[in-house]
């Protein structure tokens, strides 16, 4: 035995001379030699410094075990699987992790997987509470299935009431009621057993159920992929948050007394439950992105929010700033990989992606794992008096032999000066934040940010002195730090006596410039009138090509989509305030993929085309026509209804499977399928739009190659039982 130490915990360092190092802790004896990293076996010196990192002194280097903000739970301390998609802070004092390879306990530093069944594990998709101690847990392939302690037995599915076997959020109320949010819609079940079923057609937002919670109100919010709402009196709200932030995905909530917050995928959400008012922040107000998945809140008032690229630390005060004040820039921290995160792949889309546990450590569900950070440390940390030390001088790229708190003298022929520094932290050093002035230019200190350099150029002659200090993010900036003074000697330039001749050999030359100046004005106005009467008629003639290139097709020179949408929603407004009718066509070329795949895009390409010259011939004059999008193309026909339009539809169809398409390739035939519909029950242009898309769904699903109409069709298929 070389060295041996006690840590802040407690726990006994041993340092060998040839058999690396050992801890002694409550968890046993541990071992760490070369084979898992250290430069040597052989052990000289043992240290803790403030930040509490290990550092080990080898014959073969130094080596530091650094205390990470982040810890990561994966496979190799038991996880059933890597990916980790729920959380779930349990009653009984545990964590509780759902992964793709089954449901898993943590405690004591290791996971446990609980319920395994042999063959095809379960993918787990969300965890909650029950009231009995037990816990619900939503699956990807098998429904609902409830761990009581022991066992995992199945608890609802497909066969037994389910609309789809897919639950990624599940939610218990105090009368025992049950609320599931599967991929197929919502369901209810009451504490008899009796089973509610709820879809976009009873008011909810979306049937894709991500997310739920109960506010304060006893209200049931519903997250989906398309919107959110909440239920209340038997009756679903939908917030209006795709008109108002264009949002869409709602992937978690987190309820506080008079308010709710929303991760969604255009960044948070503040809901006022008295007042009915949103607010949101994101990318505009400084976030790296827009798409979260989860909120939770530590003790400290701190913010955490999950994405994609890693996790955000904002304070609640800077949130609610920002969303005061929509152009203020929210004040956060990001963490990643290099933050001891195996992979900054949060997840989302289910019920819960992150928790605060009971240990008030906040843990978050990735790709590679959990990932669990104690908010404590990091406080501990930012709190910190960090030692900064200013490592050189430069003049235009020459180092200079400079100490903290002398006079370094700077000659005249330089003309820029760098100070280079760094903050003596070691835990984050890349999230070290600096302030720098330079007293004698500036009175206030200057954010630096992460740089650990600052230049000034071209200063005045005269005496200066540098200060820099230094924090961890969130953290308290020491009253002073570092410091260095330098003189600057002035330049020959900058001498009385040479001013004095540059101002008086300045009032010359400008008495000769303006006189070849006047000369030359007038010259140049000739010519600058001319061209710009040629530049007028150039820019002219590129707004109109501008102009058609964005309302028409390249391939075809009919309109392209935005000019149609354009159409649809002015035509659609007459029709319903004059009473006229309006129907609306949507083809699709069939097969057209296996076209492409047989025949080659360059023929695709020629289809397109052909088709395009056909639907025209067979038009009348009042239609607008336009390519929708590939091979999709829409017909708007103002003052026909939807028998009306289908009898275009049958011409249109007839001609297109007539044609002799020999001519672009051996063998080739052509046919489309049309759905058609009119403002009949389309409360707005949208719906009108996806009314023929729905026709034009089941003329494909019917065989291809047919027209069929909305109201005609469609909705008599549905009633069918």
């Amino acid at each position: 035995m070389s060295a041996v130490m006690v840590d802040y915990r407690g726990d006994i360092w041993f340092g060998t001379i040839n058999h690396g190092l050992f801890r002694y802790s409550e968890f046993g004896l541990e071992k760490l030699d070369a084979n898992v990293g250290l430069p040597s076996n052989r052990i000289l010196s043992l240290l803790e410094d403030q930040e509490r990192s290990i550092w080990i002194g080898t014959n073969a280097g130094l080596f530091r075990l650094r205390q990470a903000p982040f810890t990561t739970l994966s496979h190799s301390r038991g996880l059933s699987g890597d990916y980790v998609r729920t959380l779930l802070s349990h009653s009984d004092g545990y964590l509780y992790l759902g992964t793709s390879n089954g449901l898993n306990r943590y405690q004591n530093g290791r996971a446990t997987p609980l319920g395994q069944r042999p063959g095809a594990p379960i993918s787990v998709l969300s965890l909650t509470s029950g009231s009995d101690g037990g816990i619900f847990v939503g699956t990807y392939t098998d429904g609902l299935m409830y761990f009581d302690g022991r066992k995992l037995t199945s608890y609802l599915n497909r066969d037994t009431g389910l609309p789809s076997n897919e639950v990624r959020a599940v939610l218990e109320q105090d009368d025992g009621g049950v609320w599931i949010g599967t991929a197929g819609g919502l369901v209810h079940r009451d504490r008899h057993g009796q089973l509610q079923f709820f879809t976009d057609e009873d008011g909810l937002p979306g049937n894709f159920i991500m997310a739920l919670s109960e506010d304060y109100k006893g209200r049931i919010w519903v997250g989906t992929g398309v919107g959110l709402g909440y239920f209340e009196q038997g009756q679903f709200y939908r917030l209006s948050l795709d008109e108002q932030f264009d949002t869409e995905y709602a992937f978690g909530f987190l309820m506080e007394p008079g308010q709710v917050w929303m991760a969604t995928d255009r960044g948070l959400v503040r809901y006022n439950g008295e007042t009915g008012q949103l607010q949101k922040v994101g990318k505009e107000q400084g976030l790296p992105v827009d798409k979260l998945f989860a909120v939770v809140v530590d003790e400290f008032d701190y913010f955490w929010l999950s994405s994609n690229r890693g996790v955000m630390r904002v304070s609640r005060a800077s949130i609610i700033a920002s969303m005061e004040q929509p152009a203020r820039q929210m004040e956060y921290t990001l963490f990643d990989q290099g933050d001891g995160m195996l992979s900054s792949q949060a997840n989302g889309g289910s019920q819960y992606p992150a928790i605060l546990h009971n240990d008030n450590n906040v843990w978050v569900a990735t790709a590679r794992g959990a990932v669990m950070v104690d908010p404590n440390k990091l406080t501990r940390m930012a709190n910190m008096a960090l030692p900064v030390s200013i490592e050189a001088v430069q003049f235009d790229s020459h180092p200079q032999q400079a100490y903290q708190n002398t006079v370094v003298d700077v000659p005249p022929e330089h003309n820029r000066i760098s100070f280079t520094y760094a903050g003596l932290g070691y835990v984050m050093t890349e999230r070290i934040e600096y302030q720098t002035r330079l007293l004698g230019y500036e009175q206030h200190w200057v954010d630096r940010g992460n740089l650990h350099i600052t230049e000034y150029t071209n200063l005045p002659p005269g005496s200066y002195r540098f200060e820099v200090r230094a924090r961890y993010p969130y953290g308290i900036w020491q009253a002073s730090g570092a410091a260095v003074e330098i003189k600057v000697a002035p330049k020959v330039w900058q001498t009385l006596g040479f001013k004095i001749f540059v101002v008086a050999l300045l009032l010359l030359l400008l008495l000769l410039v303006y006189r070849l100046r006047f000369y030359h004005l007038k010259r140049s106005e000739a010519r600058l009138k001319k061209r710009v009467k040629e530049q007028t008629q150039v820019l002219a003639k590129q707004a109109q090509a501008f102009e058609h290139q964005a309302t028409h097709d390249q391939l075809t020179g009919i309109a392209n989509r935005r000019a149609f949408d354009q159409w649809l929603v002015v035509h659609f407004v007459q029709a319903q305030r004059d009473g006229q009718p309006l129907s609306l066509l949507l083809l699709d070329i069939d097969h057209f993929k296996q076209i492409n795949d047989h025949y080659s895009h360059l023929v695709g390409d020629q289809v397109i085309a052909t088709v395009v010259q056909i639907i025209a011939r067979c038009l009348p004059p009042q239609a607008l026509f336009a390519r929708w999008g590939g091979e999709e193309f829409t017909i708007l026909f103002p003052g026909l209804d939807e028998d009306g339009a289908l009898c275009w539809a049958q011409r249109i169809r007839h001609q297109i499977a007539s044609y002799d398409y020999s001519v672009l390739a051996h063998g080739l035939q052509v046919s489309v399928s049309i759905g058609a519909a009119d403002i009949d029950c389309a409360v707005n242009a949208d719906r009108l739009l996806s009314h023929a898309d729905k026709a034009l769904y089941l003329a494909k699903e019917q065989g291809r190659n047919r027209c069929l109409g909305h109201r005609r069709d469609y909705l008599l298929c549905e009633e069918l039982p």
